[in-house]
């Protein structure tokens, strides 16, 4: 299996990697699941089309 997914937008343009770990809904803390959810709301995504999404969590905090 290989991991894919689409950038959505780019707000800076920098030369740096940044570590962190993509999770799925399961295994969200509340305050990422609750912004996980509003980010659904918002952009109209189905409880059915959740399970394809993941969130990358930077272990920097200070990454946006």
């Amino acid at each position: 299996m290989q991991v894919t997914g689409k950038v959505r937008g780019v707000l800076k343009k920098l030369n740096k990697t940044y570590g962190g770990s993509i999770i799925k809904e399961s295994d969200m803390v509340v305050s990422t699941l609750n912004k996980f959810k509003l980010f659904c709301e918002n952009h109209s995504i189905s409880k059915s089309e959740q399970d394809k999404f993941r969130v990358f969590v930077p272990y920097n905090i200070q990454m946006p």
